[in-house]
């Protein structure tokens, strides 16, 4: 639905979700062994300080750890030319 209303791909978009958290909304990613911690967190295993840049950038108020929120905002990001921000799972779907 997401996809749709961003004018996207929802193959495409549902794959990339696929590929970065399996749809899990607690999923951890990018673990840095040198702070001890894992860097990316959610269905669209965003960032935390790229997540609530971009939710400043489009003018609304998100949580980051609302898997609904996550998808809204990547299917926003993705419209709007971020793919690279998910380099590897893009380029595997074919979004790059």
């Amino acid at each position: 639905e997401r996809a749709i209303e961003a004018n996207i791909n929802p193959e495409k978009f549902v794959r990339l979700i696929f590929c970065e958290s399996r749809f899990l909304k607690n999923a951890k990613g990018d673990w840095r062994s040198e702070i001890g911690e894992w860097m990316a967190f959610g269905v669209a295993q965003f960032w935390e300080k790229t997540f609530y840049g971009f939710a400043k950038k489009y003018g609304v108020e998100a949580d980051y750890k609302n898997a609904e929120h996550q998808i809204t905002l990547a299917s926003w990001m993705l419209r709007d030319n971020h793919a690279n921000l998910w380099q590897n799972c893009a380029r595997s779907v074919g979004l790059l």
